[in-house]
């Protein structure tokens, strides 16, 4: 088989975060590494959502099927 597909075929993700706070800092750098990366058409089009108020966060995840991670984790 070939390595890439069987490579994805075993791949599984675990969506268990700890609530620790990420340096605003550390932050500033995904957005800034987010920003600069190539998209369609070469035009660098990013949109980033950050969602800090819990409350909102809780509609999110109820509207989302009830996926925790988005309530538990610590940035979303």
């Amino acid at each position: 088989m070939n390595e890439t597909i069987n490579l994805l075929k075993n791949h599984s993700s675990i969506r268990n975060f700890e609530n620790k706070a990420i340096p605003e800092e550390q932050i500033n750098e995904i957005f800034e590494a987010a920003n600069q990366t190539s998209s369609f058409s070469l035009l660098q089009a990013v949109t980033i959502i950050r969602v800090t108020d819990k409350s909102i966060r809780k509609k999110i995840m109820k509207l989302s099927g009830n996926q925790s991670y988005i309530e538990e984790a610590s940035e979303f």
